[in-house]
C-alpha cells in the first residue's frame, strides 16, 4: 500500500447475505464519496477515470477528515476517516482493488479503513 495509507486496518465482519439471495458489492464511506458527488452532481464533460481524477484533485484540498466510531466483532475503531470500504469482492470502480481480501465465496464482507494521513499517524 502507499505509505500515507499505513494505518489501513483490515476487519472481517456483516454475513453477504439478504433473505437468501447472494450478491457482490464494494460500498464506501468517506473521501471516495464525496468524490463521487461531486463527479455526478457536476455533470463533468469528462467522464469515467479521468472525472474521477478531477474529482479528487477538487475535493482533496479542502477535505475534512470526519470522526467514526464503527464496531463489530473485529472491536471498536474511534477515530478520524480518510476512507472505508467494505465488500464481498475486492474490486470497484475502474477494476480499482479496494478491499483487497474480500472474496465472493467467503459469507462476509471485508472493512477495510483508511485513518486520516494528515495527522502523523504514519
Amino acid at each position: 500500500m502507499p505509505k500515507f495509507f499505513c494505518t489501513a486496518k483490515r476487519a472481517r465482519s456483516i454475513w453477504a447475505r439478504w433473505e437468501r439471495k447472494r450478491f457482490l458489492t464494494v460500498a464506501t464511506l468517506g473521501f471516495d464519496s464525496h468524490v463521487s458527488r461531486f463527479v455526478e452532481h457536476n455533470k463533468l464533460w469528462v467522464k469515467g477515470q479521468l472525472a474521477y481524477l478531477y474529482g479528487i484533485a477538487r475535493i482533496l484540498p479542502g477535505y475534512e477528515f470526519p470522526r467514526v466510531r464503527l464496531s463489530g466483532d473485529f472491536g471498536v475503531i474511534d477515530e478520524e476517516l480518510f476512507l472505508a470500504a467494505t465488500g464481498n469482492t475486492a474490486n470497484y470502480g475502474g477494476n480499482i482493488p479496494i478491499v483487497p481480501d474480500a472474496r465472493l465465496d467467503s459469507g462476509v464482507f471485508e472493512i477495510v479503513w483508511f485513518a486520516n494521513f494528515r495527522a502523523g499517524m504514519c
